[in-house]
């Protein structure tokens, strides 16, 4: 990263939020956006119960919702994973033993960052992990 894009991300011009535009009724028609600055286009992320904008809301800042200002954290596979995937999926990885059920919520937390990867906002995000924790950082890119 150059000392100019450095500077433009620690300045007020750099103001990264999340948004959403509803086409029709329901979350169904709810689509994720991601804004990095208030006269920058928004960028597509995907429906909003889709896993790829779960993941992103959630790790955009662990107040965890929409409206909530970008704090990027390092934040717990099991808090991301259970924030995609919701109550159903506690359930169905309970009685799994621990070191196993950890792997199979890295290797879907990872499936999804790859797909988000894959979208308009996915140029913008950086991810970064520690142990078995994961962190996203919003770039000017």
């Amino acid at each position: 990263m150059t000392t100019y894009e450095q500077t433009l991300q620690t300045s007020s011009f750099f103001q990264p939020r999340l948004a959403v535009r509803t086409t029709g009724g329901g979350s169904k028609s709810s689509t994720g956006f991601l804004q990095i600055n208030k006269e920058a286009e928004v960028l597509e992320i995907g429906n909003v119960d889709s896993p790829q904008y779960k993941l992103a809301r959630c790790l955009f800042s662990p107040r965890n919702f929409q409206t909530a200002k970008y704090n990027s954290v390092f934040q717990t596979i099991e808090r991301v994973f259970f924030t995609m995937h919701g109550a159903a999926a506690a359930v169905s990885q309970a009685d799994s033993d621990s070191a196993e059920k950890i792997a199979r919520m890295k290797l879907a937390v990872q499936n999804t960052v790859k797909k988000l990867k894959q979208t308009e906002a996915g140029k913008h995000l950086r991810f970064h992990w520690h142990g078995e924790k994961i962190q996203m950082e919003v770039v000017m890119a």
